[in-house]
């Protein structure tokens, strides 16, 4: 069923498109970064970094899986993306993470079955907003800011940056494609 569903997303996807240009969405200098946003999860939340709008946000994990640690800094990269995408100004966004397999999942667009909600989501926002990302790895000792947000360590950031905006986010609910099914 959820192979169906993948399927039928894509195809109808491939139906109302004008086309895509390959080379154009794989050629584009960092230069041309409109926003740059940061994300990381711990086992207690989800934190979210945008330094241009010192804008931090925060999602508690209610149900914390330690093995499962992956699935929620893919679905912050996804949320950041959402948040990038409700602000209805950036064509080119760049997204870090300090999780090697999350930069895999994204630049590939390949993952396991459990996880293509994730990339049909993405995917959803991309072409919805007409969006170009690229993610990117961080190493986890220079990704402190939204580490310390998905910690809920919120004094830190207010240290170093005091005139930030904190809020908490609700994870963008995942999509398994087609409904049609």
């Amino acid at each position: 069923m959820a192979l169906c569903q993948e399927l039928l997303w894509m195809a109808e996807h491939l139906e109302a498109s004008d086309g895509v240009l390959l080379l154009n969405s794989l050629e584009w200098s960092v230069l041309e970064v409109d926003l740059v946003v940061y994300t990381d999860a711990s086992a207690t939340g989800m934190g979210i970094w945008c330094p241009s709008f010192l804008r931090a946000l925060y999602s508690p994990i209610v149900t914390p899986q330690p093995s499962c640690i992956f699935f929620f800094k893919a679905w912050a990269v996804v949320s950041a993306l959402s948040f990038a995408s409700s602000l209805n100004q950036f064509h080119h966004i760049i997204i870090f993470t300090d999780n090697s397999n999350t930069v895999n999942m994204f630049n590939t667009l390949h993952a396991k079955p459990d996880y293509n909600p994730l990339l049909i989501t993405a995917m959803n926002i991309l072409l919805d907003h007409n969006i170009q990302l690229c993610v990117l790895h961080i190493p986890g000792a220079d990704n402190t800011i939204a580490d310390t947000i998905s910690h809920s360590k919120f004094d830190i950031v207010y240290s170093r940056f005091p005139t930030a905006a904190l809020s908490t986010f609700t994870p963008i609910p995942l999509s398994n494609g087609s409904t049609a099914v």
